[in-house]
């Protein structure tokens, strides 16, 4: 007989919650709701934290829980728990900031796993688990003195208030059911969640589930024991298949499935040539599906991690084709300019001022450094600080004693030294008001100086005045999404000192030094996101693979399916082992931790590894129409990469292999996906010299065609531009080469450049010719062009050791000092006797203490090694002189003084140098020498008859120069080296008459190329070229070995 439901057994009416993983999700069920329905009342969709916390907020009010600690007052409670009550085996690491890190990783991990801190100290379990038990004991005493309490702890008081009758957050009360769906990570406190909620309302937990496949069901199969073992009332359970009504579904089943034959399906499978090459293809893949007509919010691009650079790495190459994209999780804000910033002052102080983060901090476009009377520009201060080789402001005086030392060096060899003044006076202003950062203080004094340093300095102002841009639409946007990033990354900076102060405030304030403040900040902000970047809607989504599960798109693209990568690498606890962890739960009776699981212990939560095949398969269930599978065959270094277990899977469950992309920078016409692509493919076809090309060259009538209908486009004006760029570089290439003469794009002047190369090379009496110049012009022109009349200069950073240049100088003084007080004194020829020797020891002494008070001469300690290895070799070169009769030591000829010679007069050019030695032989020939510090074997062929005069002209010019003098004389020449302490063959031991060389006819040629401004890169050779850095064709090959074979050029 049928009979009435009571109020107690009817069914509850209301409408049904669904708990989703994440704010994403939630989002996305509202939009397909609202997309259905036109209008969603109520609430209908909680992520895991929006329940959690409103649970929270619920015992709160009821006063079952405290007040949830910040994410500042957890880290303070943890980092000073780490420091006092670390004994024993984490004593030495307690003062670490990851220490602390892993303590709150830790401290999650025991709460979700149901075990409190007291609990774990007192398990019979190893010391480590023991001991790091008390120090989370100490943390959570010290929240519980502020009446605070973590945010996972807070989560389980308030399922413990749910527990005992506690009331239901209001919109939770008025439904009828919880539905729990996309939660795949199931610990023992969400299970007591769940069950809680179980008692109050119907509770229903969806998991999918592919039968007879393991690999997809190892990582839920406890959760299904788990949730079959609860006592009534308890959660639904609800398995569905994942791939049910998919297009794919053929091959999704067949995916992990032990056997089956292979399944066809829009897969597209592509191995591309490199992580840059991946990203290129998904950003044209994405361009090409939305010129069909696909919605950019129905195509999702997902990789298992978009860390370590991979999501800048797709967004730029998505932005460069102007593909619109959302990316949910904002960057590090401890990555962004100003946060680098603040915490790089913080190092200086206590680092003593090092030289090279100073000039950062001085050269930085974020502040205002300089105030009315400053005249220099940041990289002339770099110079300046370079130039004094200090290293830090507490190493040999510091800035001040070593930029006097510069500007009395520079006083004593006649140079402006005012630089040098204004470089002291704006270092030691900067160095004075770092100094005022208190070295010890309380976090609000800290937060409180720093942040009103950065205030004076100008920072909040240069971050509200974006700077004018004149250089096209996109370069502005570019410049204002750099300048809101910046903003934001200032803000967080605020916050994060102020949540500091606050949550010190609250846990009972303490002074710490500047390291220590800095370091608490960095901890800070490395927690700290920046907003998400990307449009808000219409857009391609960038996300996680984690992320995927219950989500639909049209079009998935997934990246990244390297070995090691998907899957990903078993995570690591730094302070417990697998065998700690599973002495723990073994202890506690229940799986406290997911660890890996042996026999014995079949029971226990399997690793996160097991979950890996189960994200890849969710992930490829949430797509509706196609799905690429992208990875590359080689790092972004060019080492190999082995494809992911996963891909292998997918090329087996489709039965077809992979298609290798070429390494393709630019598309073919077809497949351009924007107008640059377009151009720059346009400009290769009809431009670039195929010797040069890596791909092929186009057809030749396709090219033409291509760039005509180009030249009649709208971008006709753009490649114009390109044409003319493209000519230049195209001359370039082939003046380099030898095809043509230089233009003006290759090093021939013409105009005011040739005019102001005339007049700066006429190398008449005020300003002669040297020896260096001619060399460095036949060495390359380009050297004499960067050099002579652009004036490029290289900034020396040897701050430890005595300069290659200053130490030949030393040689050069202690060798003329030591024979001139030979000569002087009449003892020469030299005999080499102890008394001689003593006599060049006592010389070169002198000469070194006054070279040191002079010169930059490195690190003192360095210095005084290097004292004794010069003289060990000075001694050396003397001995080997022996019987030399020098007639002349350091003989100027050209210079503005008393005692130099005239200059050496070729034509209307006029030659100046110092001869180092001129030597009188036995039989009346005058030996001119060079010192010189290479080794012997590389100074030989220099004095061969194909080096000379092309590029060697110093020996030649010097012995002219020394025959003019003395027209009766035989002459003749060589090189010393001052390393191996041994003569070079001279000129006529090589068979060269000095008087016969066509000298004259070099020079002129020389200097007329000079002249008429032909400065081309035709190097002889690169070695010890300052110019590499702003050399375009340094290291172009001419050889058509080297290339790849000759290709007629058209």
């Amino acid at each position: 007989m049928h009979r009435q439901l009571s109020f107690a057994e009817a069914r509850r009416r209301g409408p049904r919650i669904a708990v989703l993983p994440d704010a994403a999700r939630v989002e996305e069920r509202l939009g397909r709701l609202a997309r259905e329905r036109g209008f969603v009342p109520g609430r209908v969709a909680y992520s895991l934290a929006e329940l959690g916390r409103e649970l929270i907020r619920e015992a709160q009010r009821a006063g079952a829980c405290p007040e949830v600690a910040s994410p500042f007052a957890l880290e303070l409670a943890l980092r000073q728990a780490a420091r006092e009550h670390s004994p024993g085996p984490y004593f030495g690491i307690r003062n670490h900031a990851g220490y602390a890190r892993a303590l709150g990783d830790l401290l999650a991990a025991l709460t979700e796993g149901l075990l409190e801190p007291v609990e774990l100290a007192a398990l019979d379990v190893p010391e480590r688990p023991v001991a790091v038990g008390r120090t989370l004991i100490a943390a959570r005493a010290a929240l519980d003195r502020a009446a605070l309490v973590d945010p996972h702890q807070a989560l389980r008081l308030a399922v413990e208030h749910l527990e005992r009758g506690g009331p239901l957050p209001s919109e939770l009360a008025r439904a009828a059911e919880v539905e729990f769906e996309g939660v795949l990570d199931w610990t023992p406190l969400r299970l007591r969640l769940a069950t809680a909620l179980a008692a109050r309302l119907r509770v229903r937990i969806r998991l999918p589930w592919s039968a007879g496949r393991p690999e997809l069901t190892e990582s839920l199969d406890p959760v299904l024991r788990a949730i079959e073992k609860l006592p009534e009332p308890a959660p639904e359970l609800a398995l569905f298949d994942p791939a049910e009504g998919s297009p794919l579904l053929p091959f999704l089943r067949r995916l992990f499935a032990p056997e089956g034959p292979p399944a066809a399906a829009p897969v597209a499978l592509l191995e591309c040539a490199s992580p840059p090459a991946q990203a290129r293809e998904i950003a044209r893949s994405c361009a090409a599906l939305i010129r069909r007509g696909a919605a950019p919010d129905g195509i999702g691009i997902a990789a298992r991690s978009l860390g370590n650079g991979v999501a800048e790495e797709i967004g730029a190459a998505l932005h460069r084709l102007g593909v619109p994209f959302r990316e949910r999780r904002g960057r590090p804000a401890v990555q962004a300019s100003p946060v680098r910033l603040a915490l790089s002052i913080l190092e200086l102080v206590d680092q003593d001022f090092p030289r090279e983060p100073l000039i950062d901090l001085l050269c930085s476009r974020l502040l205002w450094l300089a105030e009315d009377s400053d005249r220099l520009p940041p990289q002339a201060l770099a110079r300046v600080l370079r130039q004094s080789h200090v290293r830090d402001d507490a190493t040999a005086g510091g800035y001040a004693a070593a930029l006097a030392a510069l500007s009395a060096r520079l006083l004593r060899q006649e140079r402006d030294a005012e630089p040098v003044a204004e470089t002291s006076r704006r270092v030691q202003r900067i160095v004075n008001e770092l100094r005022r950062l208190p070295a010890q203080a309380s976090l609000r004094e800290h937060g409180a100086a720093l942040l009103g340093l950065l205030a004076h300095w100008g920072l909040w102002r240069r971050l509200r005045a974006p700077e004018p841009v004149e250089a096209g639409h996109a370069l502005q946007r570019a410049a204002a999404a750099a300048l809101a990033r910046d903003q934001a990354a200032a803000r967080a900076l605020e916050q994060a000192c102020a949540g500091l102060a606050r949550a010190a405030a609250r846990l009972g304030e303490v002074r710490l030094s500047r390291a220590e403040f800095a370091q608490l900040l960095s901890q800070a902000l490395s927690d700290a996101s920046l907003p998400g970047s990307g449009a808000r809607g219409a857009a391609v989504q960038l996300l996680e693979l984690r992320e995927l599960p219950g989500r639909t798109f049209q079009h998935l693209f997934v990246a990244g399916l390297v070995d090691g990568e998907l899957p990903a690498r078993p995570p690591v606890d730094a302070l417990l082992s697998d065998d700690e962890r599973r002495a723990i739960n073994r202890g506690a009776r229940r799986p406290v931790f997911r660890v890996p699981a042996d026999s014995a212990e079949a029971a226990l939560l399997p690793p996160r590894q097991a979950e890996e095949p189960l994200l890849f398969h969710l992930a490829l269930c949430s797509a509706q129409s196609s799905v690429s599978l992208l990875w590359p065959r080689a790092d972004s270094q060019g080492r190999d990469l082995l494809a992911s277990p996963f891909a292998e899977e997918a090329i087996r469950a489709l039965g077809q292999k992979p298609e290798a992309l070429p390494l393709l920078a630019i598309p073919a016409p077809f497949a351009c996906a924007d107008a640059s692509e377009l151009l720059t493919r346009a400009a290769l076809d009809a431009f670039a010299d195929p010797a040069y090309r890596i791909t092929p060259p186009a057809d030749a009538v396709a090219a033409r065609g291509l760039a005509a209908a180009v030249a009649a486009s709208p971008l006709a004006v753009r490649f114009h531009r390109i044409a003319r760029a493209a000519a230049a570089e195209r001359e370039r290439v082939r003046a380099f080469v030898g095809e043509i003469p230089p233009g003006r794009f290759s090093g021939q002047l013409s105009g005011a450049a040739l005019d102001h190369a005339r007049a700066a090379f006429a190398f008449g009496e005020e300003a002669p010719l040297s020896a260096h110049q001619l060399e460095d012009h036949a060495t390359c022109a380009f050297r004499t062009l960067g050099k002579r009349l652009l004036h490029i200069e290289v900034d020396d950073r040897d701050d430890a050791e005595l300069g290659a240049r200053e130490r030949g100088t030393l040689l050069h003084r202690c060798l003329e000092k030591f024979f001139r007080r030979m000569r002087d004194e009449a003892r020469l020829p030299f005999r080499g006797t102890a008394e001689e020797i003593a006599l060049l020891r006592e010389i070169a002494g002198a000469e070194m203490d006054a070279f040191a008070e002079e010169q930059h001469v490195g690190h003192r300690a360095l210095w005084e090694l290097k004292r004794i290895e010069l003289l060990e070799r000075l001694v050396a070169v003397v001995e080997s002189e022996r019987e030399a009769t020098p007639l002349e030591l350091e003989r100027s000829f050209g210079f503005d003084d008393e005692d130099s010679w005239p200059a050496l007069r070729i034509g209307d050019v006029h030659v100046r140098g110092i001869v180092d030695r001129i030597d009188r032989l036995p039989d009346g020939t005058l030996l001119v020498l060079d010192y010189k510090s290479g080794r012997l074997t590389t100074l030989s062929p220099r004095v061969k008859a194909e080096a000379l005069l092309a590029p060697e002209f110093q020996l030649v010019l010097y012995a002219e120069m020394v025959r003019q003098r003395y027209p009766l004389a035989r002459v003749d020449a060589a090189y010393v080296s001052l390393r191996d302490a041994r003569r070079t063959a001279t000129l006529r031991d090589n068979g060269i008459d000095p008087a016969a060389l066509p000298l004259a006819a070099a020079v002129q040629d020389r200097v007329s190329r000079m002249r008429s401004g032909y400065f081309a890169v035709r190097p002889l050779t690169c070695d010890y070229c300052d110019l590499k850095p702003v050399c375009r064709l340094v290291a172009l090959p001419t050889d058509p070995e080297e290339n790849g074979g000759e290709v007629p050029r058209a």
